[in-house]
């Protein structure tokens, strides 16, 4: 076999197996992110009721974005009113999904407090094929329209 041949045989073959070592598997992050949500709008509080919220989302890793949840009313007694949808979190280097399940106590004095989980299922750019699971707890005071909850979890992408 001619040197040339061989050459180009070697080259070939070092590129199909470097193609997969390039694309290593994905890191996972640790998330601790505050969200501070106000409500858009809202059908009210009985099941079937869908409602739309959007706020403010901090901490790591993602810095400082942006996030939109729409989510149904799935439960409703005395005492706690229980959601499920999704979350979509935008930031600078692309955008997040997930499902949500959410869990809020309203109080007397006008106030609530929230817990609740959810899975991350994918995102674009950065965030492409991103998979994970987080838990969260929140309050809203009393006289106040944020929604302010404390989220941690795990996500690889």
């Amino acid at each position: 076999m001619p040197r040339r041949t061989l050459a180009m045989i070697v080259a070939i073959g070092s590129i199909a197996v470097a193609a997969p070592i390039a694309q290593a598997a994905p890191n996972t992050h640790q998330l601790k992110l505050t969200i501070k949500d106000a409500t858009i709008s809202s059908q009210g509080d009985r099941p079937g009721n869908q409602q739309t919220t959007a706020g403010l989302v901090f901490g790591k890793p993602l810095g400082h974005a942006i996030e939109s949840i729409t989510d149904k009313v799935t439960t409703a007694t005395s005492s706690t009113i229980t959601f499920a949808g999704t979350i979509t979190i935008y930031t600078t280097h692309g955008v997040i999904n997930g499902t949500i399940e959410i869990k809020i106590k309203p109080a007397s004095n006008g106030g609530a407090t929230g817990t609740g989980s959810g899975e991350i299922t994918g995102g674009t750019d950065d965030y492409t094929g991103a998979h994970g699971s987080f838990t969260f707890t929140g309050a809203e005071s009393a006289n106040s329209t944020v929604f302010v909850s404390h989220l941690t979890g795990t996500a690889s992408y």
